[in-house]
């Protein structure tokens, strides 16, 4: 039986800043879950601003760009929107740019995960409790040492912060035998 845990998380407000390494993951499952609120205080008009980075250590782009890279990213642009990239399908980066932008000086909800529906993982992102993207994961990976980025350090920041970051991951749950006064953990 597998249910959600949580792997980390930070409720209190955190300013966003750059290369600011909250937490280092030592596994990440095929299922998992990153929500958080986001308050960006303003936008400026040079660029994509990163908001959340989580990687096994690259940025995900060009020809050196790896699964793993990207799982996921986030960043807004005052004209564009909302970008989300992340492994999806075997791709290192698949991105999709979501619009409007959040209000500027008001927190919003995202919500990035790939979870197990009937027979396949299925990759989502809900921006303010709607579903904006929904689609197979033919190709999910397990992940080592995924550190974990409010925001990256090869992008520059989006000004504001974020709270109720919860980072969560289906695992399997330890059944335990009792036995007379004992209890014992079989091993798997």
């Amino acid at each position: 039986m597998m249910e959600w845990t949580t792997a980390f998380s930070i409720e209190s407000e955190h300013q966003i800043l750059k290369n600011s390494l909250l937490t280092v993951l030592p596994n990440m499952t095929k299922e998992w879950k990153v929500t958080f609120e986001v308050n960006p205080t303003h936008y400026s008009w040079n660029g994509w601003k990163s908001i959340l980075h989580l990687t096994t250590g690259g940025k995900g782009v060009g020809s050196n760009a790896k699964v793993g890279d990207r799982i996921p990213a986030i960043w807004f642009h005052k004209t564009r929107g909302v970008l989300v990239s992340s492994a999806l399908g075997g791709w290192a980066s698949f991105n999709k740019v979501f619009k409007p932008l959040p209000p500027a000086g008001e927190w919003t909800r995202i919500e990035v995960s790939q979870s197990l529906v009937s027979s396949q993982y299925m990759f989502s992102i809900t921006i303010r409790n709607e579903q904006v993207f929904s689609n197979p994961n033919k190709k999910p990976v397990e992940l080592s040492e995924v550190k974990v980025y409010a925001s990256s350090p090869w992008y520059a920041r989006q000004k504001g912060s974020l709270r109720n970051l919860r980072i969560e991951m289906k695992a399997p749950i330890a059944k335990c035998i009792v036995r007379e006064g004992e209890m014992h953990f079989p091993l798997k």
